[in-house]
């Protein structure tokens, strides 16, 4: 216990794993059967649904339960209000998800390892939208939101960007078709998103790049995202013509070299941002002002 009698940052950490999964668990055995009574001849659209409200009231939990643990508010944990330079830093995560997602579709194109051909079918377009809305708040909101900002907030900002980016890369080892270096390639994703949120102090960028990334790489462009097909919703239709350790394979490009090319340079520029602005003077991150951290040492 701290002075103000609440947890180490390693039991809040286990508080907040615990709660989201065991209410995740929870979930998916109540939550499905509801919308597949409601739409029984219409399955896709049912767990589209579920899916989505299990990733909300995940969401809803995470922020009450970071404030159970430490005290802090939603904002204290980068759920700022949308407005101003926010506004932009949102737009700029969504610009460089789905720039990053076209130029590995355009490479793998050009190299003949997929077949990119437009005239994709466009149903469930809504709802595809706000599913990867969905999973891109509730897994932000876990490991850059409420994991990252207990770590930085006991006094250790660079295990802050380690631990969440590592643990989510863990998150995806049931995935189908996974692999060693699909690990590493979402670890390093994680780590981009962490120095996001750790340069603009709020989840916004993070949030419009993870959400950019998985809608144009499975329904813009049609191809394998973590493993998964989706078969519905594509402007383009693409076929995996050769598999090999450079496009990911089964697993998706996600899995594959060109994508840890792309995660390892978006990580190098914003790190040459970073040190060109001066982190220890300008960092605006989870990192709370020095008195803050005095009263979190003084308990150990």
């Amino acid at each position: 216990m701290n002075t103000d009698h609440r947890l180490r940052w390693p039991w809040q950490c286990a508080v907040l794993f615990a709660l989201f999964f065991v209410l995740g668990a929870l979930a998916e055995v109540a939550v499905p059967h509801l919308f597949i009574a409601a739409w029984p001849h219409n399955l896709d659209a049912a767990y589209l649904l579920s899916d989505i409200l299990i990733n909300v009231l995940l969401s809803v939990a995470l922020v009450f339960g970071f404030r159970w643990v430490t005290g802090r508010r939603a904002a204290d944990m980068g759920l700022q209000p949308l407005h101003g330079e926010r506004t932009w830093q949102l737009a700029l995560g969504l610009g460089i998800g789905a720039g990053a997602i076209s130029l590995m579709a355009v490479l793998l194109h050009l190299t003949g390892d997929i077949s990119l051909r437009p005239g994709g079918q466009a149903g469930y377009l809504l709802l595809h939208v706000l599913y990867f809305v969905s999973v891109s708040v509730v897994e932000e909101v876990l490991t850059r939101g409420a994991l990252q900002h207990v770590i930085a907030g006991a006094g250790h900002p660079w295990l802050a960007l380690v631990i969440p980016s590592v643990f989510f890369g863990l998150l995806h080892l049931g995935n189908e078709s996974v692999t060693v270096l699909a690990v590493v390639n979402t670890t390093l994703a994680g780590l981009l998103l962490a120095l996001y949120v750790h340069r603009d102090g709020n989840l916004w960028r993070a949030m419009g790049f993870h959400f950019t990334w998985n809608y144009f790489l499975s329904i813009v462009y049609g191809m394998t995202v973590s493993g998964a097909d989706f078969s519905q919703g594509q402007f383009f239709n693409t076929v995996l013509r050769r598999q090999s350790l450079f496009n990911g394979g089964a697993y998706g490009v996600e899995g594959g070299w060109l994508a840890t090319a792309v995660l390892l340079a978006l990580i190098v520029w914003e790190g040459f941002f970073l040190l060109r602005a001066g982190t220890a003077n300008t960092r605006r991150g989870p990192l709370p002002a020095p008195e803050e951290l005095n009263q979190d040492h003084q308990g150990g």
